[in-house]
């Protein structure tokens, strides 16, 4: 589910079948992925992070959590400078490549 909200941000929440330390551990494999800059990694729940869109430096937040009926419950909020920027996102369709990305995971 893709919501905008607070004027600059996007907020993304994926249910995961698998468990929260195995998640963590693929999105963490490689941490010198281009465009990103980790600014805190907390196991196995919480990553914070920098990442570079186009000309655009958008603060990231990670949160992964133990959903009750099992699995995880992955909720992922992009900061925006401004809400132009989270619009423009929003239109080029990060939620949809985002759910690209998940489907490898």
């Amino acid at each position: 589910m893709v919501s905008a909200f607070s004027g600059n941000r996007i907020r993304i929440y994926r249910r995961f079948a698998g468990q929260r330390d195995d998640l963590f551990g693929k999105l963490t494999a490689d941490t010198a992925t281009p465009g990103h800059s980790v600014q805190e990694m907390q196991a196995p729940g919480r990553i914070v992070y920098n990442k570079v869109m186009g000309n655009i430096d958008v603060l990231c937040t990670m949160l992964m959590i133990v959903h009750p009926e099992g699995g995880t419950l992955m909720t992922i909020e992009f900061w925006y400078p401004d809400t132009e920027s989270r619009d423009a996102a929003l239109q080029a369709g990060l939620g949809d490549s985002m759910e690209a990305l998940y489907t490898t995971l």
